[in-house]
């Protein structure tokens, strides 16, 4: 063969090739394109949680031995339980990621105000389920362990509750407290999702305020309240 002609005949593979390549990316591009439309849906379609961080700001909420606040606890075990949700793909959004109350500035029930906001961020969320994280408190100092509240005649809240409760006996071996319903909670009464407030513990007994200001204690405890929720919404 010339090299003339060898040239023509490399070219005439090489517009082959690139003619086939061509058709091939035309014939997979609705493929491609679905594909990826169906991957940005799922991803805006991911269940979202809403972790309710008790007080914040002027409200400290319960205040424990050796001055501990609730809010401050409140906010460093919600910290870890958002970042045990989102590695379990869930979308998740906290009422306060800071020392902050959601309050209006210019109200004189300032509390009243602050649950307003935290139950209409939740509505606007659009959220599958709402976690409230409380601490408690009680003049007997040998009381101990975190307990589980739901409101009171309400199904999916009551089921939410009997799995939390399970994973935090299961946690903590001493506890043995069960879910308690209440129609006095205002955040969980004016709920419109799946809801529990969770006391994580009484930060009026010396040795549980120890455990609830230790980090890794706190992961254990977040970690334990990711599962039970994942279980919930399986």
């Amino acid at each position: 063969m010339q090299p003339q002609e060898k040239g023509n005949h490399v070219m005439k593979k090489n517009l082959l090739f690139y003619s086939a390549f061509a058709l091939f990316l035309i014939a997979i591009f609705p493929f491609c394109h679905n594909l990826s439309r169906q991957v940005i849906a799922l991803h805006r379609n991911k269940t979202v949680i809403v972790i309710d961080v008790g007080h914040g700001g002027s409200d400290p909420g319960k205040i424990g031995v050796n001055g501990i606040k609730e809010k401050d606890v409140n906010l460093a075990i919600a910290l870890y339980l958002k970042d045990y949700l989102l590695a379990q793909d869930y979308t998740v959004y906290m009422t306060r990621e800071t020392d902050c109350d959601l309050s209006d500035a210019a109200v004189s029930n300032k509390k009243r105000s602050d649950l307003n906001h935290r139950i209409q961020f939740t509505k606007e969320k659009n959220a599958a389920c709402l976690i409230s994280i409380h601490q408690n408190s009680y003049p007997d100092t040998i009381q101990h362990g975190a307990q589980t509240f739901y409101f009171q005649g309400r199904k999916s809240d009551e089921a939410f509750a009997k799995i939390m409760q399970d994973c935090l006996l299961n946690f903590d071996s001493t506890n043995t407290r069960q879910i308690k319903a209440t129609d006095s909670y205002y955040i969980l009464k004016n709920s419109s999702v799946p809801s529990i407030l969770i006391e994580c513990g009484f930060l009026s007994n010396p040795d549980e305020t120890a455990r609830l200001t230790d980090s890794n204690y706190q992961k254990e405890l977040a970690y334990t309240i990711a599962v039970g929720t994942c279980r919930f919404l399986k």
